[in-house]
């Protein structure tokens, strides 16, 4: 009688042995869901998330904090895009800037000019009072005097041109710095394709936007953070200080100049 190994001998290794192997179960590592509420570090109410289903299982889904996104169930509310309102944000904080910037520098120019007004008045410059008493000893003068050549007007100072009747300055540069002051803007810009720009153009610029004539040796170019250092030209972007003085040095405007 033949052993059993003897018998195995003539028979196939794969009929011998036989390997039955378990197919693992695949799962999805991330599920899509839905921020129902604002969560601080997670993500804001309406945000799309993917995450473990075991932190929303065990978390999220807790007191309705989010839900599932599947094909059969859409997001419950509209969709935010985080990216949107980062950049959003990011815009509302430049323009903020800028605003503060600007209101920095005119707050600066008012300062400056006040300090001009203080030192003219202290170096004998008269006010608006010392005129106007001025102008009150004239007119008792002339009551007394009788003299029919004096002709002085009661309207000591008029608001709607900046000048004083009968004590107009020659060639009205008063009147033409008064009106170029209240026609030109704090904020100057000119675009950087326009470099280099020279105190020419800067001029016309002026007289484009007050309709005024602007003589071109009274105007004055520097850097904003060195005005007393005078420039020729405008040859990078940036912001300047622009100053217009009158012929006889006393009056001026200051405008900031932005070549953006």
């Amino acid at each position: 009688m033949f052993s059993k190994a003897r018998l195995l001998q003539n028979v196939p290794v794969y009929k011998c042995s036989i390997r039955t192997m378990k197919q693992r179960r695949t799962v999805n590592k991330l599920v899509e869901v839905q921020l129902l509420k604002t969560l601080p570090g997670i993500g804001v109410e309406g945000q799309i998330l993917h995450v473990k289903p075991g932190y929303m299982r065990n978390y999220l889904h807790i007191d309705n904090k989010a839900c599932y996104v599947t094909p059969n169930s859409p997001p419950r509310l509209p969709v935010v895009d985080v990216e949107e309102l980062r950049l959003q944000e990011q815009k509302k904080h430049r323009q903020l800037q800028k605003e503060q910037e600007v209101k920095t520098l005119e707050q600066t120019i008012h300062e400056l000019e006040n300090d001009k007004q203080v030192r003219d008045e202290s170096e004998g410059a008269m006010s608006l009072e010392e005129l106007s008493d001025l102008f009150s000893s004239m007119k008792s003068t002339k009551r007394t005097s009788e003299k029919p050549d004096l002709k002085v007007q009661s309207n000591i100072f008029d608001a709607t041109t900046g000048t004083i009747p009968g004590l107009e300055m020659d060639g009205h540069e008063f009147d033409s710095i008064q009106d170029i002051d209240n026609k030109l803007p704090k904020l100057l810009t000119l675009d950087h394709s326009a470099l280099p720009i020279n105190k020419k153009a800067v001029a016309k610029h002026i007289e484009d936007l007050t309709e005024r004539n602007v003589d071109i040796s009274g105007l004055e170019l520097s850097y904003i953070d060195t005005p007393e250092a005078h420039i020729d030209s405008i040859t990078e972007a940036g912001r300047f200080q622009v100053r217009l003085r009158s012929d006889d040095g006393k009056s001026f405007v200051t405008r900031v100049l932005e070549v953006e």
